[in-house]
This record gives structure tokens, C-alpha cells and sequence, in this order.
């Protein structure tokens, strides 16, 4: 029997050798399997928040009588006061007069226009007004007057009868033009404005601070109007030199618009301020209405301005090394996502930031800088957009994480 065992033992070793080496081309079949296989993708979590509030919001000096309203260029309302329901609008209701005309007849920097020549009703008119103790400048008839020096009579000492005599002019009747006032109203969005006249001395004249301001950016936006509410006087042949209404352009910040002023009205003032923040330009629009009188619109309009200005901010927002996400590897290796660019943004006290972040899955290996999203970031009315970029390498996995990974 035992030489029958002999026998068999070669065989065994046949077979368990055929063992081992099956075990061992699985196992290199295994391992090259796991090594051939794709990284897995690396996906972010956004670590940065989605708003942030900048400071705390300024409590303004709104007018205690009236109502109010601010808007910073770039940033939006500022806010409002009082009910904001329609009530007269006095010689404000002349930027719209401009606005149209210069619309219908444009003119650039130093062109003069068409001229127009007076007639006996013009005189009439102007007579008419000062019957009635509205605003207006003494006429002749023959008067030449350009378009250019009619606006200038219109805006800078606020001549009702040049606001007739223009409507006249450009429509035929001041019903027609009068109409044509409100369809331009009604196409800026001025919801709560009314025009019954030209001149804004019928009290059924109506609108609130926030259509003014409105109307006030729209027509700042011709050089010509621009220039024409700057000036401090204007001299003309009949009516000789007349200063302007606006008492604050003297004073270096409020660099125009609109004053007006009746009985039914009270001070109005529509205005538009210029002032530096950290060396930034800044532009205030605002309007005061319904006010005990001009000077005290004036006074509201000081305090408004002094105190918005006090509140911006001119600064850096986002940084180049603030974290945006950050990608961590299941192999232990990790990198960030962070803005390439810094973002400086002007703001107020109290208003918020936004940020809203882009970012993509990530195949391994990945260089530092590289462009892995973007981020948008405003601030009221602004809003920019920087790439993002790894902070540093994503490494790619070693060879015992990549042997010893799960399936899968």
C-alpha cells in the first residue's frame, strides 16, 4: 500500500501548484483591474456663504413733513419716507417739458437749436402768469430766443410761460403736448405721476419722489440737460441775467435738477449730488416733496446727503485668497476653490452680499490654478463675475490606495 502513496503525491503537488498559480494570475488580474481603473471624480462642497450682511443699516434723517426718497447709482434705493401718494409737483413737472423737447430736437454740446420768434400771445401768456404770481421771465414780441436759451429760462429760473410757449412750439397746443407728457410718463414706469399742465402750477399736477428720481436719471443722461441744470444764472436778451432756483448748486455736492414751489405743492426738489467715497465717484439721486418751503426742502436735502454719504463704502469685498469650496479626495488629498481676482464693490451700511458659486467635479490629477468654476458676487445694482481656481495641486491617488480600493 505505501508505495501506492508514492505514487500519488506528484499529482497532488501537480494540482496544488496549479493552485497557487491560478490564485496568483487572479491576483494579478485583480491588481491590474484596480490600477487600470478611472479616478474617481472629486466633487466640492461650497464652504462660502450665500449672503452676507455689510454693517448695519444707518437709520437716515427723512423729512418729518412730506415725503422722501434716495437712490445711490450702482446700489438702488436708499429708501423712502412718508406716504408716497401722489400730491402737486409744482415746477418739477418742467424736466419732463426738457426731457421731451430735447428728445424731439436734439442738440449737441454748444449748438444753439432752431430759433424761435415770439409772438403777441407769448406776451399775453407771460402776462397771464404773472397775473397768477407763477414763475416766469418777461417776453417781447420779435424776441428771438434759440431752443438752447428757451431751456435755459425753462430749468435754470424756472419760466413757466417758457414752458408753454415750448409745448406750443413742438405740438401745436399745449393739450397735445400735454398728453405727450404723460405717455413718456407712462413709458418710464412713472406709475403714480400726472400731468394736468406744463408748468406743474396746477396743483392736479401729481406725482411722487420716486417717479421724479426716475425722470431726473432718464434726462440726466443727455449732456445738454446736464449741462443746462449745472449753470448758476443765464443771461438773455429781454429778461436780462437770472440766477438759478437751485440755492445748493453753489455749494459743491448737488451739481442740479429741479426746483419747485406753490401754495398747494410747498418745496419740492428733485436733485442730483456728486461726492467721492475711498476715491470712488458716487452719484445721489433723491427728491423731496411737499416740504413748509424751498429752503427747507434745501435744509432735507442737506441732511439726506451728508448722512448716505457718511454710510458708503468703497472696499474690497472679495478677497483672492478667501475660500469659495473646497474638493477633498477620498485618498486623503484636497485643494480649494478660491475667487482668481479680487472683487472691490461700492456699498452701504446694511446692505447685503451675494454670492452665488460655480464650481465643477474635478478629475484628478489637477494643477494649482486651475479654472475649476466662477463666482458672481452683487451688491444692489451691481454685479461682476471672477473665475475660480484650485488652490493648490489635487493629487492623484498612490499605488496602495488604488490597489486597496473598494470595488465599485
Amino acid at each position: 500500500m505505501r508505495p501506492a502513496s508514492h505514487g500519488r503525491r506528484p499529482g497532488l503537488l501537480r494540482w496544488a501548484g496549479r493552485a497557487v498559480l491560478v490564485v496568483l494570475i487572479a491576483g494579478l488580474v485583480a491588481s491590474a483591474v484596480q490600477l487600470l481603473r478611472a479616478y474617481p471624480l472629486v466633487s466640492p462642497v461650497v464652504t462660502a456663504a450665500a449672503a452676507t450682511q455689510l454693517g448695519a443699516a444707518p437709520a437716515l434723517p427723512w423729512p418729518q413733513r412730506g415725503e422722501a426718497t434716495l437712490r445711490v447709482t450702482g446700489l438702488g434705493s436708499m429708501g423712502s419716507s412718508g406716504p408716497l401718494q401722489p400730491i402737486p409737483m409744482a415746477s418739477t413737472a418742467k424736466v419732463m417739458v426738457a426731457l421731451l423737447i430735447l428728445e424731439d430736437h436734439p442738440l449737441g454740446i454748444d449748438q444753439p437749436g432752431p430759433t424761435v420768434t415770439l409772438t403777441a400771445a407769448d406776451v399775453a401768456d407771460y402776462q397771464h402768469d404773472v397775473a397768477l404770481d407763477e414763475s416766469s421771465l418777461p417776453v417781447v414780441a420779435g424776441e428771438r430766443l434759440s431752443e438752447y436759451q428757451l431751456l435755459q429760462g425753462l430749468l435754470i429760473p424756472s419760466a413757466g410761460n417758457f414752458a408753454d410757449l415750448l409745448a406750443r412750439w413742438d405740438s401745436g397746443s399745449l393739450a397735445a403736448f400735454v398728453a405727450r407728457m404723460n405717455q413718456r410718463a407712462g413709458a418710464l414706469g412713472m406709475v403714480s405721476t400726472h400731468y394736468a399742465d406744463a408748468s406743474g402750477f396746477s396743483p392736479a399736477s401729481v406725482s411722487v419722489p420716486v417717479d421724479l428720481v426716475t425722470l431726473a436719471q432718464r434726462a440726466m443722461r443727455d449732456p445738454v440737460f446736464a449741462r443746462i441744470v449745472a449753470q448758476p444764472a443765464v443771461t438773455l436778451p429781454i429778461a436780462g441775467t437770472r440766477s438759478s432756483t437751485d440755492a445748493l448748486l453753489g455749494e459743491g455736492v448737488v451739481i442740479g435738477i429741479k426746483t419747485g414751489h406753490t401754495d398747494q405743492a410747498g418745496g419740492n426738489f428733485v436733485f442730483v449730488a456728486q461726492s467721492g467715497v475711498q476715491g470712488f465717484p458716487v452719484e445721489i439721486y433723491g427728491a423731496v416733496m411737499g416740504q413748509a418751503s424751498l429752503p427747507a426742502a434745501f435744509d432735507a436735502t442737506r441732511a439726506l446727503v451728508r448722512s448716505v454719504v457718511a454710510h458708503l463704502h468703497y472696499e474690497i469685498v472679495v478677497h483672492k485668497l478667501e475660500p469659495v469650496a473646497l474638493y477633498r479626495a477620498p485618498w486623503g488629498a484636497a485643494t480649494g476653490a478660491r475667487p482668481d481676482d479680487l472683487l472691490q464693490f461700492l456699498y452701504a451700511d446694511g446692505m447685503t452680499l451675494r454670492r452665488q458659486a460655480v464650481v465643477r467635479t474635478l478629475q484628478p490629477p489637477l494643477a494649482a490654478g486651475t479654472v475649476v468654476g466662477t463666482l458672481t458676487v452683487e451688491v444692489g445694482d451691481q454685479r461682476r463675475m471672477v473665475p475660480l481656481v484650485s488652490s493648490s495641486p489635487l493629487e492623484a491617488p498612490g499605488l496602495g490606495w488604488r490597489l486597496t480600493r473598494p470595488p465599485g
